[in-house]
């Protein structure tokens, strides 16, 4: 009796590890698709940041930002991403405001989609 259950507990059936390999699989070409985009975001946040920390801010208007920007993303290879629109800087009396929005679409399979949406606000005194 004993030999009985130890035969019919003999583990998972090929359709079971079929399947983990799928679900495993899937999730690894989402993660593949999906992290570049967080870690270029996070790359960019922490360019904006640094340049923020920067004592010679005040004395630069918004297409000086930009440019000072764009120099420091070329700097740590970030070639095909286009600040026009993503970078809003407003300069006030005494303050530095910049919005950085922008949404990226990543084709899954079929006709999935993925959106995904960053938005960062930075603000400093001068």
């Amino acid at each position: 009796m004993a030999r009985a259950r130890a035969r019919r507990q003999a583990g998972m059936s090929g359709s079971g590890w079929f399947m983990v390999i799928i679900i495993v699989m899937g999730a690894a070409s989402i993660g593949m698709r999906l992290i570049p985009h967080y870690m270029q975001h996070d790359s960019i946040d922490g360019l904006i940041r640094d340049l923020v920390e920067q004592p010679d801010l005040a004395g630069m208007n918004g297409v000086k930002i930009r440019r000072e920007l764009t120099q420091m993303m070329k700097i740590n290879n970030i070639r095909d991403f286009d600040l026009r629109d993503k970078l809003e800087v407003q300069k006030g009396a005494g303050t530095l405001e910049m919005d950085f929005k922008y949404e990226v679409r990543e084709h899954m399979f079929w006709n999935v989609d993925v959106v995904l949406s960053f938005e960062e606000r930075y603000e400093k005194v001068l």
